[in-house]
């Protein structure tokens, strides 16, 4: 655990970059919104946020799949000796966004998904078990559904876009950890400080900061700059350089889980009218089988 949070302390504080907004809210001139930015990293760094350290099951599972022939028994022993974490892992691996066939155990489903995406469902199982935000708990939990949806999702796009990384999943599963950060640190704050916990004020909040946020942490994680790019771009993908076509699959991702449709065909309908499904080279058919991913997300 020591080493999860030096991971922390070594994140450098920089001038907090956000994105260009309105002055006109009195509770948010954007000064302030910088300042709130550079204080919630400043917390992440000196560990004054109350986080749980990223479990080292999942991080040793990280370092594993750096290898270019990773061990599926190493991963298996790794993930072994957290037996909360496997549990849940196991659970994942077995839900039917992820397998047709649930595995009996986790030595199979290692062999089943490999151990690239054995680190990618470590990772979206220990987010949940690192950022607590009490007070704000229905708005995690919101985060935590639409974001095991984008992850399930970016990986359908992933594949129909040719993108060759193996991490589908896994960048859109962490596209908004930068909100659980930020309502972690609200949710801290706001005990002095009532006006964080405004509705009006979190959710300026997260429009304004999460991505970089998201970023941060992905970097303080040692992911790879495929992740990063998923968080920090996915709402302006060409600003993504060499990765706009991994932000831009995020992006797509995203709006279709965040569509309100009564069902698949409507999902996939409504999406087949997005334009940023035709600028990454998908068609209707395309639309379809990531509307699928989505659905069978939510009932997993």
């Amino acid at each position: 655990m020591e080493a999860a949070k030096r991971r922390y302390k070594d994140l450098e504080v920089k001038t907090f970059v956000i994105e260009e907004d309105d002055n006109t809210a009195p509770w948010s001139p954007e000064q302030f919104k910088q300042e709130l930015g550079i204080r919630i990293l400043r917390d992440l760094r000196q560990g004054s946020l109350e986080l749980r350290p990223l479990p080292d099951a999942a991080l040793r599972l990280a370092d594993l799949a750096r290898d270019p022939d990773p061990s599926i028994e190493d991963a298996v022993a790794v993930l072994e000796r957290d037996p909360a974490l496997a549990s849940r892992v196991l659970k994942l691996a077995a839900s039917p966004a992820m397998s047709r066939r649930p595995p009996a155990d986790l030595s199979q489903a290692a062999l089943t998904v490999g151990v690239h995406q054995l680190r990618d469902m470590a990772f979206a199982v220990a987010s949940g078990r690192v950022f607590r935000a009490p007070g704000l708990d229905d708005e995690v939990q919101q985060e935590h559904r639409h974001s095991f949806q984008v992850g399930v999702a970016t990986a359908e796009v992933f594949k129909r876009m040719g993108i060759g990384s193996k991490q589908g999943f896994l960048v859109g599963m962490l596209h908004d950890i930068g909100a659980l950060l930020l309502y972690s640190a609200l949710s801290q704050y706001g005990r002095e400080t009532p006006e964080f916990l405004e509705p009006a004020f979190i959710n300026r909040a997260r429009q304004t900061l999460h991505a970089a946020l998201g970023e941060a942490v992905i970097r303080s994680w040692g992911l790879s700059e495929t992740v990063r790019a998923g968080a920090r771009y996915h709402h302006h993908p060409t600003d993504a350089g060499a990765l706009s076509q991994v932000a831009l699959a995020v992006s797509v991702a995203d709006y279709a889980a965040k569509l309100e449709a009564t069902g698949e065909d409507d999902r996939a309908a409504q999406l087949g009218q997005h334009a940023p499904l035709y600028a990454a080279g998908l068609n209707a058919s395309d639309a379809a089988a990531i509307a699928r991913a989505v659905d069978s997300a939510s009932e997993g």
